[in-house]
């Protein structure tokens, strides 16, 4: 791909989607670390003042992939429960599991999104960032509301934020490497491996409970 810059919106919107594409193939690839705005442009075939025009930091594109990724994610959701009603806690805290585990990527960027990514963009980006977030998210309140009738309707709120903190930080554990697995044997200790899906699913059992107990 050999650069033009874009003149009209529509124009802009293209170069920014294949800037997030080509960031996502990176990723893929590597560690988050490990990519730079110069690796970026490198894989776009722009210099690195022409991806400048479009983007300040590898953070903002990152943003970008996060909101990607919630759509996806929150699509799926839909889907795994249509037509489903009068389900059990125990039912509903499965199928989300199952579905938040099939989008890792947006559960590892999580991971890092307050620590990282959020503190290198500008207050403008992260602003829209935060208000198409919250949109995004309005798409499911109902959906449980329907499906958990007794969950009131203040504390779905108060579910959404606090799975999704719980995942942040449960993925991470789940995804040790093979020098944390070699530490651990050495160390000679009991440990149990964490699983995402049976934890996070235990997890979303015992906040629901207590917040339609609240």
């Amino acid at each position: 791909m050999c650069f033009k810059r874009a003149r009209s919106q529509e124009q802009k919107y293209i170069r920014l989607n294949q800037i997030t594409e080509a960031t996502i193939k990176l990723y893929e690839k590597m560690p988050y670390d490990k990519i730079t705005l110069a690796s970026i442009a490198k894989e776009l075939c722009f210099s690195r003042a022409n991806l400048y025009k479009y983007i300040s930091t590898k953070e903002e594109i990152f943003l970008e992939i996060i909101l990607k990724d919630v759509r996806l994610w929150i699509n799926d959701l839909l889907i795994n429960y249509e037509g489903k009603s009068n389900l059990s806690i125990e039912e509903f805290a499965g199928i989300w599991s199952k579905t938040i585990y099939e989008h890792k990527r947006l559960i590892g960027l999580f991971s890092i999104l307050y620590s990282i990514i959020e503190k290198n963009v500008s207050v403008d980006k992260l602003a829209n960032y935060k208000k198409e977030l919250f949109e995004e998210f309005e798409k499911i309140y109902t959906l449980i509301g329907v499906i958990l009738p007794n969950l009131p309707c203040s504390n779905i709120e108060i579910f959404l934020r606090m799975q999704l903190h719980y995942a942040m930080g449960l993925y991470p554990a789940t995804q040790a490497s093979e020098i944390q697995n070699e530490a651990i044997k050495k160390s000679g200790i009991s440990h149990v491996p964490s699983e995402f899906i049976p934890d996070f699913s235990m997890f979303i059992i015992f906040v629901i409970k207590g917040l339609m107990n609240n």
